[in-house]
């Protein structure tokens, strides 16, 4: 028989042979085998529950048939594979990075730690299932969107299985495990569990090496790299996966690499494994992560973007998916972002880079404006005002200058880091914030030199005054040909206003000062004339009218010279003042007409309008020429957007400017719509532009954020978020006054759920849908109502939230909604097990084998339904149920929601909170008919005389008593007992009392 015959042959009995594993009934998924001795102590760290999981449940069952399917295409990497197992033990034992449950962590105490249920059910399955586990990190760690990366695996499955089952028709060579894994069934629903576990060890993996991860993310999103080519998507993540393995395999064999293929250093910020690498830019830099788990000798070379262009940097994959959406064309993904989550400290720093952007200055200036913030705000703050007040106008400039402080203090510890985020911050303006790009005055103008200038004085004439004289004097105008026209509205008299002519630039005296030794001195002095305007029409000013003008000019300390009009009144209009007898100093040019200086000829002169509101104040110019006075215009538009340096700007804030006056110009830029006639004169002056209302509304949504967020000291964002726009968040209360005080008192549970919510996944909840969480849980962070997990007697704001390093299992971001009539165990007619003892005085704690356990409906809800026809979903509703259990046994499932706040009388636990026991010796006892409730079966079933629950210093169980008793006997009244009263004479001893006492609860 020829050789090519028999080789044909014994191929065909290879297939058949596996044809016929494969058809054999035998679920290999289920199949374990031993961890390699570097994944060893991951096991023992994880939790019982996820370690059943890992070992016995889906995700083993997934991992084993995803290493099933490929095995056959990947390389040998054992050293890769190694340093992997102890990089993860590496940081299992960080600290910080996997916390044990406890009681403090309520229901939620088998959820508690880091999520490495994927690792551990890949190291039992074998070599080919971690390296799919490590292609699991690189597209976890490259799509942010979870769908997108499921949406992957799907179509990785689908293509793999079909291509293992041509190879069998073909006749080649495959394996028994992949035949049996090409037939069998993977769900979406497994696809995306694992890899949200995936995705949850990363988080916690990223807080563990935090410094090393910052570093290089740095680096590579600045180097313009390409993740594979090919013509399929399946191709191109095949062939990215085998580089990055081998390639590291290689690094680890201690080959140095000059790299320019993305999917190598994809796999480095994705498995924690850091060669050192020497960065070739403007010249060459050696960058030293001394990572000892990759030897020294192997060092990688990349090349540095040298460009500006957004464009070209960060690490680009372009990928088209077949089996992202129900129906449609495939769908192009092009990503060059990597999954990065920042905290909120970090995302404030963010916010604060985007303000500034709306705020009109570039990023080189942000340092030196983050001072100027301050300053403005430290300038407030010494007005009239009191602060409380201030801030709740003013939320914008209270929040930029709070975050102006941190990040002044974050560029002195962090430099390059905090210069990127803000410049990142800054490209994202329009985005996060919805701001409209706009030629904005710096500082919405009071970087400007006219206007700080005029805010120097308390009262809004006064600042349109001297406004308009800086402006003549930069436009070089002498006093003769220009003049200011105002209508005093800040008379004390409100019969009558005031009418006045002021000089804009000062005038020659008419009569030469002597000076003590008899010499003549010209001098020049402003001066003001004054008509008394009356039903609207201006009249020569009374006697009456010019002492109450020079009262206020007195009491102003104005060195000004002041008269009344005398001679023919000025005819004004909207543009053109028209006078027939005018001041002599008006006059001057015309003196040869004038014989011996007599005012008895009268001389005509013409005024036109240059800027200003001619019903309020406005600068007029003597001039006639529509050429001359349109240049005019344009000179005054230069001049107001002349600005000091942000430094003199500082200085000016802090010795210069009236707060009150500040406080106005502030009021009018926020709202020009509510100009008073006394502020009138300022809001002339003020930039066109007012703040953006996106922009506030931003600012708005990151206070409320960062208050929410700051009860989470390790939690993380995506940086995703500032993709889109918070303006609109539908939690954003209308109330202002809640930015003045504590913001977590002032908001809604509802709420602030719904602010969590749109920034672990983007999607933007009606609060009012949220009336039933208690929590959410999104990667590696369960963030869960206090209610749950404080002790009833508490007295927690209603936005009270903690969180909980873990998750449960389930991918996306899950909301966990409890049931409204959750059941409670029958009363047994056991009479045995009810006893209700005369309460013998003693404060105890009978409950210690009382604890509360998260459990599972089934019910799951995607909140976003059909968006863009996808398949996956990323946020659900979850049904979730609160159980309380006895010794192990079920006793009932609890609404802490509905009954807690009800359970409690206020009056009566603020009076038990408060009170203070004055007895030389406290008494033991309660007096009175009191009975003990020891047991659950006798709270259930509870006495008709007073009782006392004995559960004392225990949360828990007075957290679920209390819950209990509120919804099976609503009639009764159920009292919390403060666990610092010591004297039971004392406790009892108010009149209040006495009416309901012979039925009352006592839960101590």
């Amino acid at each position: 028989m020829a050789l090519s015959k028999l080789t044909n042959a014994v191929i065909a009995a290879s297939n058949e042979n596996t044809l016929g594993l494969a058809n054999f009934n035998f679920d290999f998924s289920l199949v374990k085998l031993d961890a390699p001795k570097e994944f060893a102590p991951l096991g023992s760290a994880l939790t019982v529950q996820r370690r059943t999981v890992a070992e016995d449940g889906p995700v083993h069952q997934t991992v084993r048939k995803l290493g099933a399917l490929f095995e056959q295409l990947l390389p040998s990497t054992p050293r890769l594979i190694q340093a992997y197992g102890i990089r993860v033990t590496k940081i299992i034992q960080s600290p910080g990075v996997n916390p044990k449950g406890s009681t403090a962590d309520g229901p939620f105490e088998s959820y508690v730690g880091a999520d490495g249920t994927s690792i551990w059910a890949a190291a039992t399955s074998g070599p080919a299932s971690i390296s799919v586990l490590l292609l699991a990190f690189i597209l976890a760690r490259k799509f942010e969107d979870a769908k997108i990366s499921t949406a992957i695996w799907a179509q990785l499955v689908h293509e793999r299985q079909e291509e293992i089952k041509q190879s069998l028709e073909d006749g080649h060579i495959v394996s028994a495990s992949s035949a049996m894994a090409a037939r069998q069934t993977l769900s979406r629903n497994d696809l995306a569990i694992f890899d949200a576990s995936a995705r949850a060890w990363l988080s916690s993996a990223d807080s563990a090496k935090r410094l090393q991860q910052d570093q290089l993310m740095l680096i590579l999103r600045n180097i313009p790299s390409w993740v594979s080519t090919g013509p399929s998507t399946y191709s191109k993540v095949i062939t990215a996966w085998k580089a990055a393995m081998q390639g590291m395999e290689d690094i680890l064999n201690c080959k140095p690499q000059q790299i320019s293929d993305g999917a190598i250093l994809l796999a480095i910020s994705a498995w924690h494994l850091y060669p050192d690498l020497i960065v070739l830019h403007s010249k060459p830099t050696k960058v030293s992560f001394k990572d000892p788990l990759v030897p020294s000798e192997a060092i990688i070379t990349i090349g540095l973007d040298s460009t500006n262009a957004e464009m070209n940097r960060g690490i680009r994959w372009s990928l088209t998916l077949s089996h992202l959406r129900h129906y449609g064309d495939p769908v192009k993904v092009d990503n060059s972002e990597s999954n990065t989550r920042i905290t909120v400290e970090q995302l404030v720093i963010v916010g604060f880079g985007a303000f500034m952007s709306t705020w009109g200055f570039r990023p080189k200036y942000f340092p030196e404006a983050a001072s100027l913030v301050i300053a403005i705000w430290n300038c407030l703050l010494k007005g009239r005002t009191p602060e409380k007040e201030l801030r709740k106008t003013f939320m914008y400039l209270f929040w930029a200058a709070k975050s102006a402080r941190s990040v002044l203090s974050s560029l002195k510890s962090h430099p390059d880091k905090t210069t990127m985020l803000l410049g990142f911050g800054s490209r994202r303006s329009a985005k996060f914030f919805s701001a409209q790009n706009t030629d904005t005055l710096p500082a919405s103008g009071l970087c400007s030199d006219l206007i700080l200038q005029s805010l120097s004085t308390y009262s809004s004439i006064e600042c349109g005054i001297r406004y308009f004289r800086r402006l003549t004097a930069l436009l070089g105008l002498p006093g003769s040909d220009a003049i200011i026209v105002y209508i005093d509205t800040e008379a004390s008299d409100d019969s009558a206003n005031h009418l006045v002519f002021a000089t804009a630039a000062e005038l020659p005296s008419t009569k030469p000062k002597r000076l003590p030794d008899g010499v003549e001195k010209n001098t020049s002095r402003h001066i003001r004339w004054i008509h008394e305007v009356s039903d609207g029409k201006p009249k020569k000013c009374s006697t009456e009218c010019y002492g109450e003008f020079k009262r206020k000019f007195a009491s102003s300390r104005m060195e000004e010279e002041l008269f009344t009009l005398q001679g023919e009144l000025p005819k004004t209009s909207e543009e053109h003042i028209d006078w027939g007898d005018p001041p002599l100093e008006y006059t001057s040019a015309h003196q040869n007409t004038r014989p011996n200086g007599s005012t008895q000829t009268k001389i005509r002169v013409s005024f036109t309008k240059l800027i200003g509101y001619h019903h309020l104040m406005a600068l007029f110019v003597k001039c006639r020429d529509k050429t001359q006075i349109k240049r005019l215009k344009g000179y005054c538009s230069s001049f107001q957007k002349l600005n000091v340096s942000l430094h003199s700007a500082q200085e000016a804030f802090k010795s210069a400017v009236h707060p009150d006056t500040l406080k106005i110009y502030l009021t009018i830029l926020q709202n020009p719509v509510s100009v008073s006639n006394c502020q009138a004169h300022i809001f002339m002056m003020s930039p066109s532009e007012e703040i953006q209302p996106s922009t506030l509304s931003s600012l708005k949504a990151l206070l409320i954020a960062s208050a929410v967020y700051d009860q989470f000291p390790s939690a993380t964002v995506p940086l995703k978020i500032t993709s889109a726009s918070i303006a609109h968040a539908k939690w954003l209360p209308s109330d202002s006054s809640i930015y003045s005080g504590n913001i977590l008192q002032s908001i809604s549970r509802s709420e602030a759920f719904a602010c969590i919510a749109m920034f672990e996944s983007g999607v933007n909840i009606e609060p009012n849908q949220l009336g039933r969480v208690i929590a959410i849980s999104a990667e590696n962070s369960i963030f869960v109502t206090s209610l749950l997990l404080s002790d009833p007697m508490e007295r927690l704001p209603p936005a009270s939230m903690k969180r909980v390093a873990g998750n449960i299992g389930e991918p996306g971001v899950c909301l966990l909604v409890v049931p409204e009539e959750p059941r409670v165990r029958p009363i047994n007619d056991d009479y045995s097990l009810v006893m209700h003892a005369d309460y013998d005085g003693n404060r105890v704690d009978k409950f210690q084998g009382t604890s509360l356990h998260l459990s599972f409906t089934g019910w799951k809800v995607p909140i976003v339904w059909g968006a863009d026809d996808y398949i996956d979903q990323d946020v659900h509703f979850l049904g979730a149920i609160v159980s309380v259990r006895d010794q192990g046994s079920w006793v009932a499932d609890i609404d802490i929601l509905k009954t807690l706040p009800h359970t409690i009388n206020s009056g009566l636990a603020a009076h038990a909170t408060s009170l203070c026991c004055t007895c030389p010796r406290p008494a033991g006892s309660l007096e009175g008919d009191f009975v003990s409730i020891d047991n659950w079966n006798e709270v259930l079933d509870i006495p008709q005389n007073a009782a006392i629950v004995r559960s004392h210093t225990n949360w828990w169980a007075r957290l679920a008593i209390s819950s209990i008793l509120r919804r099976l006997h609503p009639q009764r009244h159920a009292i919390l007992v403060n666990q610092q009263v010591e004297c039971w004479k004392c406790f009892g001893s108010d009149q209040a009392w006495l009416s309901e006492w012979l039925r009352v609860i006592l839960i101590d």
